[in-house]
């Protein structure tokens, strides 16, 4: 998967912290959908999700970040 460049730099703390590592959740409206995968052994509070238009990458996190999860089917 193509992580586009512009949500790599805007989730650049963790990236550096933890590595380049996203799933891609969807598309909606236009907009593409990745969450941050910390790796397996790390506890964590609310995911970080970032949406991106083909332009811009905006992060998301708290209870954002859970309803854009909920649109998608993920486990």
């Amino acid at each position: 998967m193509n992580v586009p460049e512009a949500v790599i730099k805007e989730a650049g703390s963790l990236v550096k912290e933890f590595g380049s590592n996203f799933e891609f959740l969807g598309e909606r409206d236009g907009v593409q959908v990745y969450v941050f995968q910390f790796p397996k052994d790390t506890h964590t509070g609310y995911p970080f999700v970032y949406c991106y238009d083909g332009k811009r990458a905006l992060e998301l996190t708290g209870e954002a970040a859970l309803e854009n999860v909920a649109l998608f089917d993920v486990e």
